[in-house]
């Protein structure tokens, strides 16, 4: 009976001292995404959210299905805008918009906007995709990813803002005829959300193991 008093301590310690490393794993790189000031309507990515937005936060919450309790975020909606957050201290996790059946002048306006908070992006796809690309030292120009890309290295992406829509964005521009589509955008860091999702790996572990 000692001995397996003596076990269950030796392994809770164990997991409780790797879950604060992680803890700190994760904060570490949300202030490394917070200093690259990704900004839109008053979110910041990686940043707690203020007092006042969390007060909005608490009175819109969604209930998301496809978001595990275990992981420790949330969820809410800011009038168009989704806003995750991490429970233990609140700091945005994904940012994101999207619409569907959207007139064409209107999906030009977000695409806009975009351009204007953002400046140039990384790079373009299939003529529907935008994508802003960041490492540590802020936004990765169209050139610097060229020659990434040119010299076959490899591409160190810590956030990013990608803009998807189903019509060519070039086409947008034709407003006259009350065409619509969909679209949206979305605003995150891919190294965060992998820790994030490792994290509920391990607390799914640690479930198992009581």
């Amino acid at each position: 009976m000692k001995n397996t008093l003596i076990l269950f301590y030796a392994v809770f310690l164990i997991f409780s001292s790797y879950g604060a490393s992680r803890a700190d794993e994760l904060s570490d790189l949300l202030n490394q995404v917070e200093k690259l000031n990704i900004t839109i309507k008053g979110y910041t990515l990686g940043r707690a959210l203020s007092q006042e937005q969390k007060t909005k936060a608490a009175k819109n919450i969604i209930n998301d299905p496809a978001l595990d309790p275990e992981t420790g975020i949330y969820k809410f909606k800011h009038e168009n805008l989704y806003v995750t957050a991490d429970k233990l201290n609140h700091r945005v996790i994904i940012i994101y918009e999207q619409y569907e059946k959207l007139p064409y002048k209107k999906m030009q306006d977000i695409v806009g906007n975009l351009f204007f908070i953002f400046g140039d992006p990384t790079v373009m796809a299939h003529e529907k995709i935008i994508y802003w690309a960041y490492d540590n030292k802020g936004r990765i120009s169209e050139n610097k990813f060229r020659s990434i890309k040119d010299n076959k290295e490899k591409l160190q992406v810590l956030a990013y803002v990608k803009l998807n829509s189903d019509t060519k964005i070039m086409e947008l521009k034709n407003s006259q005829d009350n065409n619509k589509g969909d679209i949206y955008y979305i605003i995150s860091s891919d190294p965060v959300l992998k820790l994030i999702k490792s994290r509920q790996a391990e607390y799914q572990t640690e479930s198992t193991m009581q």
